[in-house]
């Protein structure tokens, strides 16, 4: 079992100290920035985890790392947002994880999933589970066409997760499911001191009677049973119990940044208009809960790119 949740808070002393420490500061706490995604300033040469780069949204602060800094895979990470405290941990396949993590292949060589994400800690307010949402929001448009094809994907991503909002040629799109559903495999809600060990192969064990109520539910019928606004309605979190939830799918492959629907091999980088995949999680009424970026060294191409066009097109048109 993982030491108990702590609440960590922010001094107006311990600011200043953050603000201006180096990379490799002693004291590193993260703290949101003026903008929600700064693409990673270190060269992709130098990432850890390369071809991929973990961090933090600008809303999140993490514990012992600085504002921007790149987060390790196969290790937790303490971070708290307005709306939730506790963990995270990340395991890619086909990318190596943190040294200390001596079970990324054991993990990968059990299954075909493609990714693992954990989020484990405590809500800071009583929502209604109908209000919470995993998934992401963009700041800029999706590079999709409101046709055929587009139709036909989302029909497909809707028989995978009922109940899935897919907002994809909106303004700012959305593509969010309702918290619980898939890709939430595995979760398990417990009291304080009663936590699995995320850290841990088979640590997490489906339990969500302390949420629903009902003993032995499969995922499979929690899944299903979430997915149906009604049910959902009926039930909230609460700030005195430590929700553990694993996540992972077998069509989404961040250390290539393509999905896989259905046969169909799909880029995600073009799609994304030099926007990074991520991990989030957000109230129905737009609060962010908690959001970690996950950057591909193409999509950081991408990125550069378009800001790159968007300056010059600036320039010409002053001319």
């Amino acid at each position: 079992m993982l030491s108990p949740i702590v609440p960590f808070s922010w001094s107006a002393i311990g600011a200043l100290l953050v603000l201006f420490c180096p990379s490799s500061c002693s004291t590193r706490l993260s703290l949101p920035s003026a903008h929600s995604i700064v693409p990673p300033q270190q060269h992709t040469t130098e990432w850890a985890h390369h071809p991929n780069y973990l961090c933090a949204h600008g809303k999140v602060r993490t514990k012992n790392y600085c504002p921007g800094e790149a987060l390790p895979l196969g290790k937790a990470i303490e971070f708290e947002s307005d709306l939730f405290e506790g963990r995270i941990f990340c395991r890619l396949r086909d990318v190596d994880s943190h040294p200390d993590d001596k079970n990324h292949a054991a993990y990968f060589k059990s299954g075909k999933q493609l990714y693992q994400f954990i989020i484990q800690g405590r809500f800071k307010e009583e929502l209604v589970m109908s209000d919470i949402l995993n998934g992401d929001s963009y700041d800029k448009p999706l590079n999709v066409s409101d046709n055929i094809m587009n139709s036909l994907y989302q029909k497909v991503m809707r028989a995978f997760s009922p109940g899935i909002i897919m907002e994809m040629t909106a303004e700012k799109p959305r593509i969010m499911t309702a918290f619980g559903t898939n890709p939430a495999q595995l979760m398990m809600v417990s009291r304080p001191g009663e936590e699995p060990d995320i850290t841990k192969i088979g640590s997490i064990q489906e339990d969500t009677t302390l949420l629903l109520g009902v003993e032995d539910l499969p995922a499979k019928k929690r899944m299903s049973y979430l997915s149906k606004l009604k049910n959902s309605l009926k039930h909230k979190v609460r700030r005195d119990h430590i929700y553990t939830v694993e996540f992972h799918d077998t069509t989404t492959n961040f250390a290539t940044y393509h999905q896989y629907i259905t046969g169909v091999k799909v880029d995600m980088v073009p799609m994304l208009n030099g926007q990074p995949l991520s991990f989030g999680m957000f109230t129905r009424d737009g609060r962010l809960i908690y959001k970690f970026p996950m950057w591909h060294e193409r999509a950081l191409e991408a990125s550069h790119e378009k800001t790159s066009k968007e300056a010059n097109g600036a320039v010409l048109s002053e001319l």
